[in-house]
């Protein structure tokens, strides 16, 4: 759903953007990973530690053992490890889990040389009420946790990718955690709904013109909500439907590697 142009005032209260509210500083906290009271703002707290230098993982997609309903990394077969590389956060549609999303992205991802960790909600689906905060947000820092111990990832092409309603929690997370994310990708977003923001993460949303469950307009309005609140925003649209638009995955990958440039 996607509003008029609306005051500051209203901002505030549907929690759409927080571009006037003042960033709250958190000092992280390892212990509190995977603690869904930890997470009402939603900010994550998993960072890269430079100095860390992990042996060379195994070059094949596997389950990183943290619940039932796991999270999958995926690290191309041919990717130089030597130097840190570009990391994606993937997160599924409504009704799915990560090796199915994964399935979907992994060979572009080879392609673009970059490492890949595909999360599953908590849920059936991401719970956006009050924002990407709770037990969610919390597996999705635990997850990111995992992979910065078990990979060295260049802390400055960090992405977050979703699809559908992963979609839409991809740009709301994004929003409340762009000093993490350097791109947003999203493709047939709903909605978004963030409480705070920091950062400036760069955004690209692939739009069918054929989507009938998130339509071209609402999506192109997202768009311009998102380009009012001074981010900056591609809009890829394309003649299908809903779905994960393959020459929308391509260029995506590619501008996020190349640090937003158009490829």
């Amino acid at each position: 759903m996607i509003l008029s142009r609306p005051s500051r005032r209203a901002l505030l209260a549907t929690g759409l953007s927080a571009m006037a509210l003042p960033a709250l500083a958190q000092t992280p906290v390892p212990s509190a990973l995977g603690d869904p009271a930890r997470y009402a703002a939603g900010r994550l707290r998993a960072r890269v530690d430079p100095s860390h230098s992990p042996p060379e993982p195994a070059r094949l997609t596997r389950p990183l053992g943290l619940d039932a309903r796991d999270a999958y990394l995926f690290i191309p077969a041919d990717l130089d490890l030597s130097q840190p590389v570009p990391l994606v956060l993937a997160l599924h549609g409504a009704g799915q889990g990560a090796a199915d999303l994964l399935g979907q992205i992994d060979r572009e991802a080879a392609r673009a040389g970059v490492v890949v960790v595909s999360v599953s909600s908590r849920g059936a689906t991401w719970n956006l009420e009050g924002g990407p905060v709770g037990a969610d947000a919390a597996f999705i820092d635990r997850a990111l946790q995992a992979v910065f111990q078990q990979v060295r990832i260049d802390p400055a092409r960090i992405a977050v990718l979703g699809m559908s309603d992963g979609g839409s929690y991809a740009l709301s997370t994004g929003m409340v955690n762009g000093n993490l994310f350097a791109d947003v990708i999203a493709f047939a977003p709903m909605r978004f709904v963030a409480p705070t923001s920091q950062g400036r993460p760069r955004f690209y949303l692939s739009s069918g013109r054929r989507d009938g469950i998130s339509t071209y307009g609402n999506q192109r309005g997202m768009a311009r909500q998102l380009e009012g609140f001074g981010y900056a925003v591609h809009v890829h649209p394309h003649g299908g439907g809903h779905v994960v638009d393959r020459d929308g995955l391509r260029e995506s990958l590619t501008r996020f590697v190349a640090g937003g440039v158009a490829p």
